[in-house]
């Protein structure tokens, strides 16, 4: 389990309006910005407009779980103030229809034995999930292929994350092992400039699309398949939507997936995966293990083994 540390984040508003608590979280050693420069720069707003792109413009450009947890805010405010599910806020904005009623989530796996790893995929299987992301790196091939052997063998499709961890000889030594039709992609073999070419494996885009200026038909000219979009460590809601439009264009596919987050961003997460829509393939917001530091009990809709529509006004959360 990752360490976490959040910071909460009130957009200040006109009197009659609530405030909204979201989460600023950057993860230690992947966000580009420090717990303490965000709160900071939190603490420093003033009053905000509603308008998203004008309020952003509020905070360092580098600030990425800042302006996540300002743009969350106002999305909720925008709910509240209707009355309505704030996923519903974000299915507007990216002309979302039908709202889907039903998303299926990929689970994690990231214990490197062999015995732990299997019994992770199969609890996730007996809760209906068909795909598992597994973490790997920083160990033998052979350990990486045992455990995607086993895991296939529960019927499980299997996403591979390298953390941009393999050196290219490891990468084409797993691509000849390892049983291609059981692979639905590798996330970040290596970093962006250093992924191995013509790849008989797809790949798909993670951290890569935090990098500065970067031109998406790259990813398609390196091989990808696919661009995971985390909304905490690429400034929220909105640039995940136009990246996702950018990606689209590309022929690319697009999952959502989280940074370990706490309840209120896996909510904004999982309203981000139902204004992209279905003939996805699964996003990565199964529940996780981070989420159980928070106590007492959880609404289903940020921790079900599925994404559905939920009622309440707002994320839905006391």
């Amino acid at each position: 389990m990752l360490a976490r540390a959040s910071a909460s984040a009130a957009a200040r508003c006109p009197p009659a309006s609530p405030a909204s608590d979201q989460e600023a979280a950057p993860l230690p050693g992947r966000s580009q910005e420090t717990l303490e420069a965000t709160i900071r720069a939190l603490e420093a707003l003033g009053n905000v407009p509603d308008d998203l792109a004008r309020a952003a413009e509020l905070l360092p450009v580098e600030l990425l779980a800042a302006r996540h947890a300002l743009e969350c805010a106002l999305l909720e405010l925008r709910a509240l103030a209707r009355g309505v599910p704030a996923f519903q806020v974000c299915t507007e904005s990216a002309g979302t229809t039908p709202i889907p009623e039903r998303l299926e989530v990929a689970g994690l796996v990231d214990q490197q034995d062999l015995e732990a790893a299997l019994a992770s995929a199969r609890r996730w299987a007996s809760r209906g999930l068909r795909v598992v992301k597994l973490k790997i790196g920083n160990e033998p091939v052979a350990s990486i292929e045992a455990r995607v052997r086993a895991i296939a063998s529960e019927g499980l499709r299997v996403r591979l994350d390298a953390n941009q961890t393999l050196s290219e000889p490891e990468a084409r030594e797993l691509a000849r092992v390892l049983p291609a039709e059981s692979i639905e992609f590798m996330e970040e073999p290596a970093r962006l400039a250093s992924w191995p070419p013509n790849y008989p494996l797809p790949l798909a885009a993670d951290e890569s699309l935090a990098e500065p200026g970067l031109d998406l038909s790259l990813l398609r000219a390196k091989g990808a398949r696919a661009v995971v979009l985390k909304p905490m460590l690429l400034g929220g809601i909105t640039p995940c939507l136009e990246l996702a439009r950018a990606a689209s264009t590309l022929g690319l596919e697009v999952v959502v997936s989280h940074t370990f987050d706490g309840p209120l961003a896996m909510a904004a997460a999982r309203s981000l995966a139902l204004a992209l829509g279905a003939r996805r393939p699964a996003d990565g917001l199964a529940p996780h293990a981070v989420l159980g530091a928070w106590p007492g009990a959880l609404p289903e809709h940020v921790i079900s083994a599925e994404i559905r529509p939920w009622q309440a006004a707002g994320w839905g959360l006391p």
